[in-house]
């Protein structure tokens, strides 16, 4: 008989997420206290600050390490490194001053100030975006300096011993030495470690090696305009008297075409533009065609140079501009290589890209598509055509129509 009894029926509770109250956690004066009317509630309300937990700091120019992300060592790295710059660009400045402006001597003291700047950079922007090529480029630039300031001391050994320029020479011996030796362990460990190109696009691989490519493009952008402006210095021949016309016009325009040049080579991998990347293969030539007219020139006059001083800045010119040759040659191949690829939105994501300040606006313009896309993934399979909207409406009418009739009636 018990078996024949119909069983109770269960009763089925509403389904419902748990709550903070049932654990005996009372959230609402977190929301009614701190929450402001026109706004939801944020982690600053709970007392977690995110921007601080951030390592990036998203720049115009790309992200950037703040600076308690930075550990002991590069720290350690950026005082040294600062302090002998700095005590060596007084020096120098010092010698600049003193020195007649109508010799060589004033020509060089003023490539030593130019390099120095650009080593000052090239410290802060390495450690601050973790670029390995610009830490190599560094240690690069401080090895050119300790052998400019042995050249200039040895040069002018002989009218007598000068003070300032044996406390540079020691200074450059000394710092210079550690900062060149660190600076390529720190590139060294960056390289390993890619840190921030991980951060930047993620564990893809071949993502990964196209951003190293842009990073080490912009990297032989800088150190490219380190040796023009290195090369158009080096004309100044007798210190700032110009002799020939080519010397005014190499002077006047020498920076600018530089300076647009480099530009125009930034803004083609920034915004992965194909013209641009044309414009710039075009006028690529312009440094080479300069550099073969100074080595032919050098090539005539060397013979009338008997002084071993005299050969000095005409090395100088060597040397910057073979190094400014085979810079050029890697920025196109880098280019070429990188233009082939373009498409991946590296451009924003590497050198920053503008973000909206009410991402919301991006809402209200819609892209204008046929009518014949769908719209909603509920309905996978269905077209929202306008023939389906016309239907739709003439069966809501039809409908609302009988309800009335039948109110009526």
């Amino acid at each position: 008989m018990d078996k024949l009894r119909p069983k109770p029926a269960r009763v089925k509770l509403p389904e419902r997420p748990a709550t903070f109250a049932e654990f005996g956690l009372d959230m609402k004066p977190y929301f009614t206290l701190y929450k402001d009317h026109d706004r939801p509630a944020t982690f600053a309300h709970f007392g977690v600050d995110v921007e601080r937990e951030r390592p990036l700091v998203d720049t115009v120019v790309g992200p950037y390490r703040k600076w308690f992300n930075i550990n002991r060592r590069e720290k350690v790295f950026l005082v040294t490194g600062t302090v002998s710059l700095l005590v060596t660009l007084g020096l120098t400045i010092d010698r600049l001053v003193a020195s007649d402006k109508a010799t060589p001597y004033f020509t060089f003291a003023l490539l030593l100030v130019v390099n120095i700047v650009f080593c000052l950079f090239y410290m802060f922007h390495a450690i601050l975006l973790e670029h390995p090529h610009e830490l190599f480029v560094f240690a690069f630039s401080i090895a050119a300096l300790f052998i400019y300031c042995i050249a200039n001391f040895v040069e002018t050994l002989e009218d007598g011993l000068d003070i300032v320029k044996l406390v540079r020479l020691i200074v450059m011996c000394v710092f210079g030495t550690f900062n060149m030796v660190y600076g390529m362990y720190l590139g060294t460990m960056y390289h390993r470690q890619r840190n921030l190109i991980f951060r930047t696009v993620g564990a893809n691989i071949n993502l990964q090696a196209l951003c190293g490519n842009m990073y080490l493009f912009s990297d032989l952008l800088k150190f490219n305009i380190q040796l023009e402006t290195s090369m158009v210095i080096l004309v100044l021949d007798d210190g700032i008297y110009l002799n020939t016309n080519m010397e005014k016009i190499v002077l006047g325009l020498g920076l600018p075409v530089t300076l647009i040049w480099n530009i125009l080579g930034f803004l083609a991998i920034r915004y992965e533009n194909k013209l641009l990347v044309g414009l710039f293969l075009l006028t690529c030539w312009v440094l080479p065609v300069y550099t073969t007219y100074k080595f032919v020139d050098v090539s005539f006059l060397w013979k009338t140079w008997t002084e071993h001083s005299q050969k000095v800045l005409p090395s100088c010119i060597l040397v910057c501009g073979i190094l400014g040759i085979l810079v050029r040659v890697f920025l196109v191949v880098v280019v070429v290589h990188l233009s082939q690829n373009f498409g991946h939105g590296l451009g924003g994501k590497v050198f920053g890209a503008k973000k909206l300040s009410r991402p919301g606006l991006r809402l209200r313009g819609l892209e204008r598509r046929p009518m014949s896309w769908p719209r909603a993934r509920a309905f996978p399979n269905k077209r929202w055509t306008l023939s389906w909207y016309k239907h739709q409406r003439e069966k809501h009418r039809r409908a609302n129509r009988s309800a009335t009739l039948t109110g009526l009636s």
